[in-house]
C-alpha cells in the first residue's frame, strides 16, 4: 500500500530559454556605466555574443567602447568582415584585425575576440577565423563604459539593426584559444566577468554584475533568442525524447573501435532507436552493422528499401545468419521506434512496440572483428538517409519480452547498456558508456592533419627544401643574401578541389619578408606576415585537379625569420547533432494542489498539468483549442464573432467573443497562449492592417496588438512559440496589387509588423502551416491560381525558397499541421475541391494525395493538434459552417466533427494552442 498525501507537489524538467535585446538601427544603444574594468591595459581579456543582424547598410557595432585616443570596438565591417578595432595608448592609430569572414542576414552568430599572451583571436561559431600575433596594444582607458548596439552611446554611429544577445566581458583571462563549441546554456558570471547583458526577455537593462545600463532610442527586451537555456524551470514542462543525429545519405556515418562488449555469447541482447526515413526509398539504407565480409559478422539493422520496403535485423552465428523483418511497408519521412532482441533462444523485431517476425537462433554466436558502424554498411555502402535518435544496445538481457509502449523519454543506461548514443544535439559523437565515436563525411568532427612533419624534426619529411631553409632544432629558418623565392617543401600530397583549408603557423626571429602558398595548377597566394606571432590563414583550393600544396619563402637582401609548428587541415564542415526528435513524451508538469490523498495498492500514474489546460501540446492534447475568427455569410453578413473548439472532442463550437471590427480573409496565428487575427476585408469594402489578440484559454473581446505591412485581403500566417509571420495578400485601393512581403511580430509583446523578407511569388488567399523550425506558404492565387510551395525559416529573416507543388493548383484551402506533417484540404482549382494534400515539412517535395474532406468546399478555415487537423466551414457552393476532422500521421478521409456557431459562414481564419509550429 502506497500512501501519498500533498497540498502541493510539482515535476518538471525543461527550462526557460534566454533572451535578446531588439535594436532597431536607427540609433538604438545600450550604455553601460563608467568603471576601470574595461581598462585592460596590455593585458587578456574575452569579448563575446551572440547577434543576429536583421539588416546592413554599412558597419555595425555589436559592443564598443570610447574615451579620448583609447578605444575598443567589436563589430561587423562595411566590407562584410567581422572585425575588432582598438587604438591604445602609444598607438599612433587605430589598429583594425578583420577576420574575414561576415555575419549572416537572418543567422544567428556566437562572436568572440579574445588576446592571449599578446595574440588577438577572433571567432565565428567557436571556429577559429583570424589569429594576429604581436598585439600588444596598451588598452588603459579611464573610467568609460562600453555602448552595446551602437559605435558611441552619444550618437548614432554604426547602429546594429537585429539582435544581441548574452554580451559577456571578461577582464584578464582569454576564455578560448582555439576552436571550441559555442555555449549551448545561458552566459554565467565566471571569475574576472567585468560584463554580462542582454539575456533578459523582459528587461533590457538588466546585467549581472551589478553595473548600471542606460537604455537609448527604442532598444527593448526580446523573446528572440539563440536557443540558450538558462537554470529557471518552465511551467508546465518535461523533457522527452532529446536528440538525434542527421545522416545525408552520401557518405556520413559513425564509427566505433571493435569490442568484446558486441560478442553476444549467450544470444541475449537488446539493439533499439528512434529512425526516421529519408526522401530516397529505393535502395537499402543501413542503420548500424559490424558486418565484415566472410564469417566475420556479427549484427546488421537496415531499411530494405530496394525490395520489400521493410525493416530487418540480421543476426550472425555459427551456423547462419538470422533475421527478422517488419510486416507492413515502412512510411518514408516518419519516425519509428525499432528493437531488435535476443532472449538466448529466439530473436524478435519490434516495430512502434508492436512484435513483427520471431525467428529460433541456433550456433554458436560469432565475434566480429570489424568497427560498429552507425548509418552505413561497412563503411562504403548502403549509406543511411534520415535522422537517428537514442541508439541504444544492451548486453546480456532482453529488454522487451512482448507488444510495449515505445520510449517518451531520453534512454539512459541500464545494467548492461553497451552503446548509447545519438542523442546529443550538439556532438553527434558523444556516447554515453565512454567509447569513442569518429564521424566521417559532414559528420567529421576533427579533419586529419595533412602536414608530414609540421615540427621540423627532419629535413628529410620536407621535399627539395631550398639552400637558404636550415631545419635544426624542430625550426625551419631562412637567412638569404640572395632575393627572389625559395621553396621549402610540399605540405601534402592530395588537397582536394573545392574544400575549404586552414594553414596555421608560429612565426620568431622575423625580420623582413613574406609567406606563399604554391598551388600545383593555379599559382601563389600570398600568406601575410606583420612580425612574430602565430598565424592563421584560410582558402579554398581552386585547382582545376587534385595536386600538392608547397610553401615558398619570399625574401629580400636582409630578410630572416624561423618558422615552426605549421599545421593544414580540411576546415571541418561538420554538422552538428540536431533537435529533430519524435514527437513523444510529455510538456507538462505535475500538480497536486489543495489536500489530496491518494491510495493504492502497487503503483499508479498520475494526470499532468491543470485539469482545465492538461497537454495544450503533446500526445493527449485535451487541452489543446481551435480558435476562429470573423468570416462571412449570405446575405453578405461580415461577422466579428471569435469562436472555439476543444480539437480532442468532437461537437459544436463555442462564442468566445468578439474582434475589433467584423471582417472576413484576415490571416491566424498562434503561440500557445495567444491567438492573432491581421489583415481581412468588410462590406464597405475597407480593407485591415490592423492587429488583433486574445489569450487563448480565456473569452472576450480582442485587443489591438498593432498594424500589418499593408491593408491586406487574405494574407497567411505561421508561426512557432516566439514568433508569428504573414505573407503575402491582396493590397487595395492604391495601388491594387498582389503582395510579397514578409511581415513578423514577436508574439508575446505587442506592435507592428517588421520585414522579413519577400515570397517568390506574390499571392493571396493561400494556405499555410508550421512546424518549430519552418513555415509553409502553398497554393494560393496570382491572380490566376497556383500549385507552388515554398518556405521560410521562422527564426530567422529573409526571401522564402521553393519547397514543391500542390498537387493541383488551388486557393482558398485549408492549412495545418503537427510537427512533422502539412495538410492542405479542399480549395478552388476553380470549382470548389475536396482534395487533402500533405507534405513533410522538414524536407522539400511534391505533395501527395491523403484522402478527401467530406465534401468539396473552399475558403476554408483550419486549425489542429498534435494529432488532428481540423477544416471548419467554407464555400460549397454555398455557405456551410460544418467541421471535419482527420488523424494528421494517417491517410484517409475526413469525418465530421460539427458545426461553427455562424449559419453558413466562410473565410473565418483559425488557429489553435496545440499547432505544428509549438513543437
Amino acid at each position: 500500500m502506497a500512501n501519498l498525501r500533498a497540498n502541493r507537489i510539482t515535476s518538471t524538467e525543461v527550462f526557460e530559454t534566454t533572451g535578446s535585446v531588439q535594436f532597431d538601427g536607427s540609433g538604438d544603444a545600450l550604455n553601460v556605466s563608467s568603471s576601470d574594468d574595461f581598462s585592460f591595459g596590455t593585458g587578456d581579456f574575452t569579448v563575446e555574443a551572440w547577434v543576429l543582424a536583421n539588416a546592413y547598410s554599412g558597419s555595425h557595432q555589436v559592443i564598443s567602447i570610447t574615451d579620448g585616443t583609447e578605444n575598443w570596438q567589436f563589430f561587423r565591417h562595411s566590407g562584410g568582415t567581422l572585425r575588432w578595432n582598438s587604438r591604445g595608448t602609444g598607438d599612433g592609430a587605430t589598429v583594425a584585425y578583420n577576420a574575414d569572414e561576415d555575419l549572416e542576414i537572418g543567422t544567428w552568430h556566437h562572436i568572440a575576440a579574445t588576446r592571449n599572451n599578446n595574440t588577438l583571436r577572433l571567432f565565428k561559431n567557436g571556429i577559429l577565423v583570424g589569429t594576429f600575433g604581436g598585439y600588444t596594444s596598451d588598452l588603459t582607458l579611464s573610467t568609460s563604459g562600453p555602448s552595446i548596439g551602437i559605435w558611441d552611446g552619444d550618437n548614432s554611429s554604426e547602429p546594429w539593426n537585429g539582435h544581441i544577445s548574452n554580451v559577456r566581458v571578461i577582464k584578464g583571462k582569454a576564455l578560448y584559444t582555439a576552436n571550441f563549441t559555442p555555449p549551448t546554456r545561458e552566459l554565467e558570471v565566471i571569475p574576472n566577468t567585468v560584463l554580462l547583458a542582454c539575456q533578459s526577455t523582459t528587461k533590457a537593462d538588466e546585467e549581472k554584475t551589478g553595473k548600471t545600463i542606460t537604455i537609448n532610442g527604442n532598444a527593448v527586451a526580446n523573446e528572440l533568442t539563440p536557443g540558450l537555456l538558462t537554470n529557471v524551470v518552465k511551467s508546465g514542462g518535461s523533457s522527452a525524447i532529446t536528440g538525434s543525429v542527421e545522416f545525408d545519405g552520401t557518405g556520413d556515418y559513425l564509427s566505433l573501435a571493435d569490442s568484446d562488449d558486441f560478442y553476444f555469447e549467450d544470444h541475449k541482447f537488446t539493439v533499439e532507436c528512434w529512425t526516421y526515413t529519408g526522401l530516397d526509398v529505393t535502395s537499402v539504407h543501413t542503420i548500424l552493422a559490424q558486418w565484415g565480409s566472410g564469417t566475420d559478422r556479427n549484427i546488421e539493422f537496415d531499411y530494405r528499401g530496394d525490395a520489400s520496403k521493410v525493416w530487418r535485423f540480421y543476426y550472425r552465428t555459427s551456423s547462419t545468419t538470422e533475421f527478422v523483418s517488419s510486416i507492413d511497408p515502412v512510411e518514408p519521412n516518419s519516425w519509428y521506434h525499432l528493437a531488435a532482441v535476443a532472449d538466448g533462444t529466439n530473436l524478435k523485431l519490434y516495430v512502434n512496440g508492436v512484435l513483427q517476425e520471431t525467428n529460433a537462433i541456433a550456433g554458436n554466436a560469432q565475434n566480429s572483428t570489424d568497427n560498429f558502424l552507425i548509418g552505413t554498411y561497412q563503411g562504403t555502402l548502403n549509406y543511411y538517409n534520415g535522422f537517428i535518435s537514442n541508439l541504444r544496445v544492451i548486453k546480456g538481457t532482453a529488454l522487451y519480452t512482448s507488444n510495449f509502449i515505445p520510449p517518451t523519454r531520453k534512454l539512459t543506461k541500464l545494467p548492461g547498456t553497451v552503446l548509447l548514443c545519438c542523442q546529443d544535439s550538439n556532438d553527434p559523437t558523444t556516447e554515453a558508456t565512454g567509447k569513442t565515436i569518429t564521424g566521417y563525411g559532414n559528420l567529421e568532427q576533427d579533419p586529419p592533419e595533412l602536414v608530414t612533419d609540421g615540427g621540423f624534426d627532419s629535413a628529410a619529411n620536407w621535399s627539395s627544401a631550398g639552400a637558404d631553409w636550415t631545419i635544426s632544432g624542430g625550426v625551419a629558418t631562412i637567412s638569404s643574401a640572395d632575393s627572389g623565392y625559395d621553396f621549402l617543401g610540399n605540405l601534402t600530397s592530395s588537397p582536394t578541389n573545392g574544400l575549404l583549408y586552414e594553414l596555421t603557423f608560429d612565426i620568431s626571429n622575423w625580420t623582413v619578408g613574406r609567406l606563399e602558398l604554391a598551388q600545383s595548377d593555379s599559382g601563389n597566394r600570398q600568406v601575410s606576415v606583420t612580425g612574430n606571432g602565430s598565424y592563421t590563414y584560410r582558402w579554398t583550393y581552386t585547382g582545376t585537379t587534385n595536386g600538392n600544396i608547397s610553401l615558398y619563402a619570399y625574401t629580400g637582401s636582409t630578410s630572416s625569420f624561423t618558422l615552426d609548428n605549421v599545421s593544414l587541415k580540411r576546415v571541418s564542415q561538420k554538422r552538428k547533432g540536431s533537435d529533430f526528435t519524435p514527437s513523444v513524451g510529455s510538456d507538462d508538469s505535475v500538480e497536486f494542489a489543495g489536500p489530496t490523498t491518494i491510495n493504492t495498492e502497487n503503483y499508479f500514474y498520475l494526470p499532468t498539468g491543470p485539469t482545465e489546460q492538461r497537454a495544450s501540446v503533446g500526445n493527449y492534447n485535451a487541452g489543446t483549442r481551435g480558435i476562429f475568427g470573423g468570416g462571412f455569410s449570405t446575405p453578405s453578413t461580415h461577422h466579428d464573432t471569435i469562436q472555439f473548439i476543444t480539437i480532442a472532442s468532437t461537437g459544436d463550437a463555442t462564442d468566445f467573443g468578439t474582434l475589433t471590427e467584423s471582417r472576413f480573409g484576415n490571416a491566424a496565428l498562434s503561440d500557445s497562449t495567444r491567438a492573432i487575427w491581421a489583415g481581412g476585408v468588410n462590406p464597405t469594402p475597407s480593407y485591415f492592417n490592423t492587429i488583433d489578440y486574445v489569450t487563448i484559454m480565456s473569452g472576450g473581446a480582442a485587443q489591438d496588438f498593432g498594424d500589418l505591412y499593408s491593408n491586406v485581403y487574405y494574407p497567411a500566417g505561421v508561426s512557432n512559440a516566439t514568433r508569428g509571420v504573414w505573407s503575402g495578400g491582396y493590397q487595395f485601393p492604391s495601388p491594387s496589387t498582389f503582395r510579397n512581403d514578409f511581415g513578423y511580430v514577436t508574439i508575446a509583446s505587442k506592435g507592428d509588423s517588421q520585414d522579413f523578407g519577400d515570397l517568390a511569388t506574390a499571392r493571396n488567399s493561400h494556405s499555410s502551416f508550421s512546424s518549430p523550425t519552418r513555415g509553409v506558404f502553398a497554393g494560393g492565387a496570382s491572380p490566376t491560381k497556383i500549385n507552388s510551395i515554398e518556405y521560410i525559416t521562422i527564426s530567422s529573416t529573409g526571401s522564402a525558397q521553393d519547397f514543391g507543388d500542390l498537387t493541383v493548383a488551388r486557393n482558398y484551402a485549408g492549412g495545418c499541421s503537427n510537427v512533422i506533417r502539412g495538410l492542405v484540404g479542399g480549395g478552388s482549382n476553380p470549382s470548389v475541391d475536396n482534395t487533402i494534400d500533405y507534405v513533410t515539412i522538414q524536407s522539400t517535395g511534391n505533395a501527395t494525395d491523403f484522402g478527401d474532406l467530406t465534401s468539396a468546399r473552399a475558403e476554408i478555415g483550419s486549425c489542429s493538434s498534435a494529432t488532428r487537423g481540423v477544416f471548419a466551414g467554407a464555400w460549397s457552393p454555398s455557405q456551410v459552417n460544418t467541421i471535419d476532422y482527420v488523424q494528421i500521421m494517417t491517410t484517409g478521409n475526413a469525418q465530421t466533427f460539427g458545426e461553427l456557431v455562424n449559419i453558413g459562414v466562410m473565410q473565418e481564419m483559425g488557429t489553435s494552442n496545440g499547432h505544428g509550429g509549438l513543437g
